[in-house]
């Protein structure tokens, strides 16, 4: 700090003291309980041709009571004066602004990020909120302008499971929206209660959405438990509207019947995120539903799957869905997580914290807690899922618990999605969709999308913050080829597709099985071609004929390929028939 002497006016940071016996303000006034300004502070403006027998009058005032070092402020003309204890900021101002060539004098005010405040909830702690701090929820909820607290408002999400415990202090606020689609299709197990009558619940038929079975409430916490409600934990969006849709019964099974229905219900109803921690075989029936909540607009997330496999469950085998696979608390894909493909060469898209594995009930709570997923739990816990195990009640309080899966990691993705929507509420489900996956932590030293991390972990801050102009976004090259199989003598080609906002040089690298190049060409972007059959997303195609480098066709076998756009690299395959179909 520059020292000088009070007569030094263009240097000037004074004590003033001529309000000494002001009385103190009983509590600064705040905003939510915060400083208003900056306590003794006061800024003060002088006019242009303020003369200097105005500021001596002013300073002269401080002269009579200390003798004080100054330092000047980055404003031509502004000075800031540090008053003494005990005096008043605001009649200090009041004074100031009658006096001769003073332009205006105010408080120092304090200005705070509009961020949410961190939750309170006794569980949002370590080991319990591990999933959160490794996908910077934190940093999401306290750092991003919201337009309310919690984050996630005005943005319903339908949670396809076997419905809600509204009972459990985390979901009580849950509003009395919902349905129950097995009972709708009567395909309720005759050993399950909650459709009895189906209309005792409500009002309305079918609108019983009671969980008799345990899962559904756990993806539900994770969604949107309730903030500082003095118990359990904290939904990464708190503030989304959660519309519980009962598609699976008391033993966590459900139908091609029971789903659709379920998916067409939360269309016509006003959700926007679609999340379905459940997977399935490939099944027409359900795909026309999934197909037309995606043409609705929705965002629809679904889980992998649970076999480690190398092939998605449906529907998150589904083109347009977001397929989430699980990560543990160390970054590592979890052992049981599938990847791979599904349908027309989709591809798993991301993972997120689902736990390493089932909790070790001979292992203390905490322990276990530190590598499974914590959430609401309905109490008791029904028998399918005591039955099924892989679920661990919270000896403190038996309406939270443990477990893990790619049905955990899928909830984490569609409160990501919701507080997405929530920021940009006129994106389509396609930008939802690519802001969260070109925003992904890479789990495998950034070699673009591999079969068991897909494009990699979420990270929600890196989302939130990119989708607002600012924080840092990775390339996204999607890639798949269609028709695949591709009878090669009876169609000339199958399209390389490559999702991306505009057409970019592409290195294409297609080899056989025994890892041989078949071929290796660089398509400048004016030889790609604009793909007009996928709306939901920009694309663009690279026609290739079944050739190989020296113009000659390739046997029958499966072919891998790769793609490289500006070192961002991404993989496929492709199953090349010859003869007739």
């Amino acid at each position: 700090m520059n020292k000088v002497r009070m007569t030094a006016y263009p240097f000037l940071l004074f004590v003033l003291a001529f309000l000494y016996s002001s009385p103190v303000l009983s509590g600064v006034l705040s905003r939510e309980g915060k400083p208003l300004f900056v306590p003794g502070e006061v800024l003060v403006r002088f006019n242009d041709d303020a003369q200097e027998t105005d500021k001596t009058k002013v300073f002269s005032a401080a002269k009579t009571h200390a003798s004080v070092d100054l330092d000047a402020l980055s404003v031509q003309g502004v000075y800031k004066m540090q008053l003494a204890d005990g005096v008043d900021v605001l009649k200090t101002v009041e004074s100031l602004k009658g006096m001769s060539g003073v332009r205006y004098a105010q408080p120092n005010y304090k200005y705070y990020a509009l961020g949410c405040t961190a939750p309170s909830d006794p569980d949002y702690t370590s080991p319990y909120s591990w999933p959160l701090v490794k996908i910077q929820a934190p940093q999401a909820w306290t750092l991003i302008n919201w337009p309310s607290c919690p984050p996630g408002s005005g943005v319903t999400v339908a949670v396809l499971d076997t419905g809600i415990d509204r009972t459990n202090p985390d979901l009580s606020g849950v509003p009395n929206i919902g349905y129950n689609a097995i009972g709708a299709v009567g395909e309720e197990a005759v050993s399950c209660t909650t459709c009895v009558g189906c209309s005792a619940y409500y009002t309305t038929p079918y609108s019983n959405t009671t969980d008799d079975y345990g899962h559904g409430t756990w993806v539900s916490g994770i969604i949107a438990a309730a903030w500082n409600n003095g118990a359990g934990l904290a939904g990464l969006a708190g503030g989304a509207v959660i519309m519980p849709v009962k598609v699976l019964d008391c033993s966590g099974s459900g139908s091609s019947n029971s789903i659709s229905s379920g998916i067409n219900y939360a269309i016509n109803h006003g959700a926007k995120v679609l999340s379905m921690s459940l997977g399935g075989p490939q099944d027409t029936f359900e795909q026309e539903a999934i197909q037309g909540a995606l043409n609705a607009g929705c965002v629809v997330v679904a889980a992998s799957g649970n076999d480690y496999a190398n092939t998605l469950e449906y529907p998150a085998g589904y083109s347009g869905v977001i397929a989430v696979g699980a990560s543990d608390e160390n970054d590592n894909v979890a052992s049981y997580s599938d990847g791979g493909t599904g349908l027309d060469g989709k591809v798993l898209d991301l993972v997120a914290p689902g736990g390493a594995t089932a909790p070790d009930t001979t292992q203390s709570f905490n322990t276990a807690a530190a590598y499974t997923l914590f959430s609401d739990f309905v109490d008791p816990l029904p028998a399918g899922a005591v039955n099924d195990g892989g679920f661990d009640y919270d000896p403190a309080d038996r309406h939270y618990g443990l477990a893990a899966g790619t049905s955990g990691a899928t909830p984490y993705v569609s409160a990501a999605a919701a507080l997405v929507l929530s920021l940009n509420p006129t994106w389509s489900n396609t930008q939802v969709a690519q802001q969260l996956i070109n925003n992904t932590d890479s789990l495998n030293g950034n070699t673009g999308w591999d079969v068991r991390s897909g494009y990699g972990r979420l990270n929600v801050y890196k989302a939130l913050s990119s989708s607002l102009g600012s924080g840092q976004v990775t390339t996204f090259t999607k890639t798949f080829n269609s028709p695949n199989p591709f009878y090669a003598d009876l169609q000339p080609y199958t399209h390389i597709t490559l999702v991306m906002s505009q057409a970019q040089s592409v290195q294409l690298s297609i080899y056989d099985t025994a890892g041989e190049t078949v071929l290796n060409r660089t398509y400048a972007s004016g030889q790609l071609n604009n793909d007009p059959s996928t709306p939901q997303f920009k694309s663009f195609y690279i026609a290739w004929d079944g050739k190989n480098g020296a113009g000659q066709p390739v046997k029958t076998g499966v072919y891998f390929y790769t793609v490289n756009i500006a070192g961002q690299i991404s993989h496929n395959k492709i199953v090349v028939i010859r003869g007739p179909q």
